[in-house]
């Protein structure tokens, strides 16, 4: 059983652009790099064997979504340890976040437990349990992450070099993305038309 998730990815010349930036970042912290492709998670790391009928279903409910634009705007530091690039509120990240949720929960094929290190209350709990993720629906925060580091120390260097950068990128989102998440290589493209 593989292990996959669902994500869009920054078009050719802003990964270009931010590849260069996760890299200096990734330099500053010395974190470990991260061989999975620049993207913004829709769905994080699920198992399935049933890809190709997920896949189907994926297909179907995203066909009457449009090409739409993508916004970065400025950076974040989630639990002292990931760095992140803020995606500006967008209705469409939101809805196609909804509907990966929903599909990859029915072809799940095991209950991971969530190894989180938070203390989560009431709805997220739920979420825990149904979805294996305290982060959905209202909780989703869009966000591209540049890279995990452990020096909580270096947060303040990082923040002056990420300050001194233009963290104002756009992009058009013309499909998202299967991951296939042990090869940290796109399993599958699907178009928005």
């Amino acid at each position: 059983m593989k292990k996959y998730f669902i994500g869009i990815l920054p078009d050719i010349k802003t990964r270009k652009k931010l590849t260069e930036l996760k890299n200096k970042t990734i330099k500053l912290t010395e974190a470990k790099k991260n061989k999975t492709p620049l993207h913004i998670t829709l769905k994080e790391n699920f198992k399935t064997d049933k890809i190709d009928d997920l896949i189907t279903e994926l297909k179907e409910k995203i066909s009457n979504f449009k090409p739409f634009k993508i916004k970065i705007r400025g950076f974040d530091i989630f639990d002292n340890e990931i760095i992140a690039l803020k995606v500006k509120n967008n209705k469409t990240v939101q809805n196609l976040h909804e509907i990966s949720m929903k599909i990859s929960n029915k072809y799940r094929k095991e209950k991971e437990k969530y190894f989180g290190s938070k203390i989560f209350k009431y709805k997220q709990k739920e979420y825990i349990k149904k979805y294996n993720s305290p982060y959905c629906f209202e909780f989703y925060n869009p966000h591209l992450t540049l890279c995990f580091h452990a020096d909580p120390e270096k947060n303040d260097q990082v923040i002056n070099f990420l300050r001194k950068n233009n963290l104002n990128f756009e992009f058009e989102v013309s499909k998202i993305s299967i991951i296939d998440k042990d090869k940290h290589k796109i399993y599958k493209h699907l178009s928005i038309k």
